[in-house]
């Protein structure tokens, strides 16, 4: 039979400029807490900064330098979940009052407090920390379930080949499920689509909104194509028609949303040798040629998806080769900053896309996105990024 195990403390900082006051409590609550103690405000600052989280901060208010409703107003920035609570005298009874009300502190206590009311407000205190961590735990495991879902139904089966051209594709959500979206639609040998969009903000509601505009296409596509058999065509909807089409359907509902959509529609002829393309205030699409090693980018002036339309979306043409390469890609690529606050920007992919050249488009955007994630230190990506290399 194994041992049960041993429960962990709660821990806890006191806070006070009188040894007298901070020796005494941390014997008393010692037995059922993990205590540690600072003389100042700024000491109990250091201590949150550089120790794992506390459960509960008590503070006294009348300390130097820096008095305890600052002090606590501090610790709930950059300790948001932790409980505070303040010991005042009579005398500051209406800074206590403020204090509260302000939200800085979950309870205060006057001075001299006895320790049987001080463990109470501990105990009060401690439910309303648990019950916080449960709620975040509840929504992290909310997220990392959506983004399951979001990956396995949501984003499009991206293949490694497709009639003539070796495909490559990268995903990563910054907050657990993704703004970004994707699809691929193949509708002959040679003759394929790809769809790359990204969604203003982050997190569930853009990752929603990003689904439901990726529908749209679908339902966009499916119904102009019924149309064209329904008027004795049996030609593909052009990707000017299709993106036309989700502008009337879902535009004015993103707009009353107060979001919108940068996207990509793209068609890759491969037999016809040309890449049709449309835009939607979209990054700018690298086309790498074979021919002369240079990229071009593929940019329109047209505004996102949910913006007011001035103009009917229109199509561009541009000429594919055997060797060429096509890089779509969301802004979490070009916007990753490094140290200084300079960007990773589109002439740093069009650099390593030239460099890799010769490189397996899988492992080309394996190179891209150690470059971009070498240029920001390693830090967490703040953007969702998403990226699809299409090799001809």
């Amino acid at each position: 039979m194994s041992p049960a195990p041993i429960e962990t403390k709660p821990r806890l900082l006191l806070v006070d400029d009188e040894p007298n006051i901070l020796s005494s409590y941390s014997r008393i609550l010692g037995r059922s807490w993990d205590v540690t103690t600072a003389a100042d405000g700024e000491a109990g600052l250091r201590s949150i900064e550089a120790n794992r989280p506390f459960a509960i901060v008590v503070s006294d208010f009348r300390m130097p330098r820096m008095d305890g409703a600052t002090f606590l107003a501090k610790v709930k920035e950059i300790a948001p979940d932790t409980t505070r609570i303040m010991l005042t005298g009579e005398l500051d009874f209406k800074v206590a009052v403020q204090a509260v009300n302000e939200g800085n502190i979950f309870r205060f206590l006057t001075k001299p407090c006895p320790p049987g009311l001080l463990q109470t407000a501990l105990d009060d205190g401690l439910r309303l920390y648990r019950l916080i961590q449960a709620e975040k735990d509840a929504r992290e495991q909310e997220i990392s379930i959506a983004g399951e879902i979001q990956q396995s139904l949501l984003f499009g089966n991206v293949p490694a080949e497709a009639g003539g051209a070796l495909l490559a594709c990268v995903t990563l959500p910054s907050q657990g499920v993704d703004g970004d979206f994707i699809d691929f639609i193949a509708h002959r040998p040679g003759c394929f689509d790809i769809l790359v969009g990204d969604v203003m903000g982050k997190g569930l509601h853009a990752a929603l909104i990003g689904a439901g505009t990726k529908n749209a296409f679908a339902r966009a596509f499916g119904r102009l194509a019924i149309e064209n058999c329904q008027n004795g065509s049996c030609e593909i909807p052009s990707p000017e028609m299709i993106l036309r089409r989700v502008q009337e359907e879902v535009g004015s509902n993103l707009s009353n949303l107060g979001s919108f959509a940068t996207l990509i529609y793209a068609r890759f002829d491969l037999k016809a040798g040309k890449l049709i393309w449309v835009d939607a205030g979209h990054t700018p699409t690298l086309a790498f040629s074979a021919k002369d090693g240079q990229c071009t980018q593929l940019k329109g002036e047209f505004p996102p998806l949910g913006f007011p339309q001035l103009k009917a979306y229109s199509q561009f043409e541009h000429p594919i080769a055997s060797g060429d390469m096509v890089f779509f890609y969301s802004d979490g690529f070009t916007d990753r900053r490094n140290a200084e606050g300079q960007f990773f920007g589109v002439d740093g992919l069009e650099s390593a896309l030239i460099q890799g050249r010769n490189e397996q488009p899988s492992a080309l955007l394996q190179h891209l996105f150690n470059q971009v994630n070498d240029f920001g230190g390693h830090a967490p990506f703040a953007d969702d990024l998403t990226g699809i290399l299409v090799k001809i």
